[in-house]
């Protein structure tokens, strides 16, 4: 079986001292459920690529990689046939507007992310997540 990689973006502020991070909400499927945007992994690009490209189609802002949040390479199950890798990045170009996939973008705290109802395998990254943040 051909495993396809799903990729993320963790949208921060600042990548040196970050306060806050973006949360998309979906509309279609998984309405009203939260997650760091994304998509597939194209066959002829890279991970990198892929997110910076999945954030300019998504929200329409250009963005750049700062690293990627552990387990880096690896990432987690989303189910047998998905594996999702998530990435630091922040906003270079453009300002970040939900599109057709997110009705609603947030910025949120260290304070406020556990309150989000985000899909199940943004949710398992949590932890991974607040760590690579320092927070």
């Amino acid at each position: 079986m051909t495993i396809t990689t799903v990729v993320g973006a963790v949208i921060v502020d600042s990548v040196d001292t970050p306060t806050r991070l973006v949360a998309a909400r979906r509309s279609g499927s998984h309405a009203g459920r939260w997650e760091f945007p994304g998509g597939k992994v194209e066959s002829e690009e890279d991970a990198k690529s892929a997110v910076v490209r999945e954030v300019l189609e998504e929200l329409g802002a250009l963005t750049e990689v700062a690293s990627e949040v552990a387990p880096a390479g690896s990432g987690w199950a989303i189910s047998d046939a998905l594996v999702l890798r998530l990435f630091l990045v922040r906003v270079v170009q453009g300002t970040l507007m939900p599109g057709t996939s997110h009705d609603l973008i947030e910025w949120v705290g260290s304070e406020e992310i556990d309150e989000l109802d985000w899909l199940p395998s943004d949710r398992s990254a949590l932890a991974s997540v607040r760590r690579s943040l320092g927070w």
